[in-house]
């Protein structure tokens, strides 16, 4: 597999955080750079180079967006930068297709997008069985 080219990704992704020009988003940005960076060094193999090591790094954080399976300290920093982006940009889709322009620059393949972070899967809201009876609606 080829390298994640995580130095194509910060870079779209930092024009992005600058365009905004948020207080509460640049920090959750210059929180997740920095957490990657000890990630990487710490999870580096023997022998392993640091950039190497750092790209893997990215490649963990990239797949954490897109909602394949990813160690949990990624998936933390994703939803950090996500509260932390400006509601509107959340809202409207930006912050999901800058992510996956990223990710796609990262993968050496800018001309693919996959835009958009996944539907859950799982339902968010149960309905509480007692409530079925009040309905007027048998349990089973």
């Amino acid at each position: 597999m080829p390298r994640f080219k995580h130095e194509a990704f910060i870079k779209h992704m930092e024009h992005f955080v600058e365009e905004l020009d948020d207080e509460k988003f640049n920090r959750a940005w210059e929180i997740v750079v920095a957490c990657v960076e000890v990630h990487a060094r710490i999870d580096r193999e023997p022998k392993e180079s640091k950039l190497k090591s750092t790209s893997r790094a990215w490649a963990d954080f990239a797949l954490a967006a897109q909602g394949e399976r990813a160690t949990p300290t990624m998936v933390g920093m994703l939803e950090e930068l996500v509260t932390m982006c400006p509601s509107f940009n959340q809202w409207d889709g930006t912050l999901d297709q800058h992510i996956s322009e990223a990710i796609a620059l990262g993968r050496g393949n800018p001309g693919f997008v996959r835009w958009g972070r996944p539907v859950r899967k799982e339902p968010l809201l149960y309905l509480i069985e007692g409530r079925r009876e009040e309905l007027g609606e048998p349990m089973f």
